[in-house]
């Protein structure tokens, strides 16, 4: 799952409104994000076969983060992250729950390569067997989560740039060559997440100040009708 992975992140701002989208995008990808940069220096071992269906990515040794006590590790500490920089313990759940949700979407595609806890039993419905099935799950599922995003935020037009990379980036996905070395996947997939991630934060640019200062007006508007009763 790719683009899939940022439905959760659509959501979690229809609940969370002050926190920034660019943070949603990026802990909906954090599990990846930090695998990734293990698989550069050696420290996850995942390697490729192009004659698999759907994805060629065989998981092989991922204790650190794409186990559910990793991934449930991981949240934790973007709760205690969120919570210091935002002060707000709703908040900082709803960045914590997008970023464990990551794992439960694995488990829907991944052949039995996930874990519980780092040891056997592996886990997976292994729905990337299954190309056509994986694939309409995973556009529903992101083409349901940006209408409900689009429904109840209103964002401005700039957040169409995430759109039309999701959309890009997963149709590249399913009718694209199979990568080929796992050193480029891995480097290609940490660019294409800061890029999401970016978009995210330039869709949203300027609108927390406007937000201060809509905040800061109706304050002011308060004291002053209080100040004219007052006097009444």
């Amino acid at each position: 799952m790719l683009a899939g992975h940022y439905a959760p992140a659509f959501l979690g701002k229809t609940r969370a409104r002050e926190a920034p989208l660019w943070a949603l995008l990026l802990a909906s990808q954090l599990v990846d994000v930090v695998h990734m940069i293990l698989l550069l220096f050696g420290l996850e071992r995942t390697t490729l076969d192009p004659t698999l269906p759907s994805n060629p990515l065989v998981i092989e040794h991922v204790p650190y983060t794409h186990s559910l006590l990793a991934a449930v590790g991981w949240a934790a500490l973007v709760f205690v992250v969120a919570w210091k920089w935002l002060g707000s313990r709703r908040t900082a759940l709803v960045l914590a729950l997008v970023t464990v949700s990551h794992w439960f979407l694995d488990l829907l595609v991944h052949r039995p390569d996930l874990t519980l806890f780092g040891l056997p039993p592996k886990l997976g419905l292994g729905l990337w067997n299954h190309p056509a099935l994986a694939q309409t799950l995973e556009l529903a599922i992101l083409g349901a989560s940006i209408a409900v995003y689009w429904w109840h935020i209103r964002p401005r037009p700039r957040a169409l740039a995430v759109v039309i990379t999701l959309a890009t980036v997963q149709v590249i996905a399913i009718v694209g060559p199979p990568p080929t070395k796992i050193r480029v996947l891995a480097i290609s997939a940490l660019v294409f997440f800061a890029l999401v991630s970016s978009l995210g934060a330039w869709a949203e640019l300027g609108e927390r100040g406007e937000l201060g200062e809509r905040g800061e007006r109706g304050e002011r508007g308060e004291r002053g009708e209080r100040g004219e009763r007052g006097e009444r």
